[in-house]
């Protein structure tokens, strides 16, 4: 099975001339590509993204108050899908607001998992998911060695597990 694990850390500031320029060039994002026969589960720790499609699929989604806890993407390839992913970079990091010089930053994982053969033509699709936490009635805060575990029956839970 083919398992690929990417680490991505940006930051973006509305002052830097150079990225004016720059994005003329190339876009502040990932643009138009294919893909088929994987999933990819992208898991956004700061910032995050504009999702669209060739399946006709748009969505926002990332780590912030903005994207209303839908912070992970799990998208099926299957038989093929054209997807873009580029960044949310409009609003600044919460300790800049109201500055006139600011950065957003963006962190992210994204996991790569090879389909089974008899899954490789399936549908593609894009879904967000939700963060839950797995024990809403503590009276503490979890430790901070806490492992977000992206899984359920429906592939629709987050579930934070304490290491």
């Amino acid at each position: 099975p083919f398992v690929l694990l990417v680490h991505h850390r940006h930051a973006f500031m509305n002052w830097d001339p150079v990225r004016y320029i720059q994005r003329t060039f190339f876009p502040e994002g990932f643009p138009s590509h294919p893909h088929r026969g994987f999933i990819t589960v992208t898991y956004i720790l700061k910032g995050g993204f504009f999702h669209r499609d060739s399946v006709g699929i748009k969505q926002s989604y990332g780590a912030e108050k903005r994207h209303e806890g839908k912070h992970v993407q799990w998208l099926t390839a299957g038989a093929g899908i054209q997807h873009e992913e580029m960044w949310d970079v409009s609003v600044p990091d919460e300790k800049d607001q109201g500055n006139f010089l600011w950065t957003s930053s963006q962190e992210l994982y994204q996991i790569w998992l090879n389909l089974p053969a008899a899954s490789k033509m399936s549908t593609p699709d894009a879904q967000l998911l939700e963060a839950h936490s797995m024990d809403s009635s503590a009276s503490s805060p979890p430790p901070e060695n806490t492992t977000p575990i992206i899984t359920s029956e429906d592939e629709s839970t987050i579930t934070t597990v304490v290491a």
